[in-house]
Formats: structure tokens, C-alpha cells, sequence
């Protein structure tokens, strides 16, 4: 059986591809959103994807405990300082879940870049 050539990186493409799917990840995207992102099919953004997690294995426990304490809760703390919290309805599709699980990845992390500068 023939090997296929590995396609040749240079050191910025690979920072490059890196810092796409950490940020993606970290964000809320998915496998999917990787695959895009990079331009390779789905199912080895799927594989990229899941092989994050398996790097980083309390970072899925934590993604999952932040986003299903906005749910029960009924709000995303933005702002541990200030207490700052972001209000919603209870989502009622999966697609108003998903927006949510997104956001209370996402509002802690802006609101942080943001005033960054002010504490």
C-alpha cells in the first residue's frame, strides 16, 4: 500500500491551525466549526475536536458545569467581581439551548477582554 505524502506546514501555518482550534473550542464551536475553519473535511474536524478534549479532559467537566449551571440558573455570571450577570428566558427549542450554552462559554471571556484594563 502507497503512503500518502504528509502535506508540508510551515511553523506559522501550524501556529496558525493551533490558535484556530483553541479559540474555536473555547468559544463553543464544534467539530464542524474546525473543519471550516481549516478547510479539511468534517469528520477530521470531529477527530480534532474530540482529541482537544482528550488533551485538555477537565476542560469538557468544566464547559459542561458552566453552561448547565446558566440553565439552571437562569442567568451566565459574566463577571465574578462585580457579580455581573446576564439574564434570559428559558430556552424552549434546542436551537435557544445551544445559543445559550454558546453565550455562557463566550460573555465571560468578552466581558473579561473588555475591562481588562480596569481592574
Amino acid at each position: 500500500m502507497k503512503k500518502r505524502p504528509t502535506p508540508y506546514l510551515k511553523d506559522d501555518d501550524i501556529v496558525r491551525a493551533n490558535r484556530n482550534i483553541g479559540l474555536t473550542r473555547n468559544y463553543g464551536g464544534t467539530g464542524f466549526t474546525i473543519a471550516k475553519n481549516l478547510g479539511i473535511p468534517k469528520e477530521q474536524g470531529d477527530s480534532v475536536y474530540e482529541a482537544y478534549f482528550k488533551a485538555f479532559p477537565k476542560l469538557k467537566q468544566y464547559f459542561t458545569l458552566v453552561q448547565n449551571a446558566a440553565i439552571v440558573k437562569g442567568y451566565i455570571l459574566i463577571d465574578e467581581v462585580t457579580h455581573r450577570k446576564s439574564y434570559f428566558r428559558r430556552p424552549f427549542t434546542p436551537k435557544e439551548t445551544h445559543a445559550i450554552y454558546k453565550k455562557a462559554l463566550n460573555y465571560p471571556k468578552m466581558y473579561g477582554a473588555l475591562y481588562s484594563n480596569v481592574y
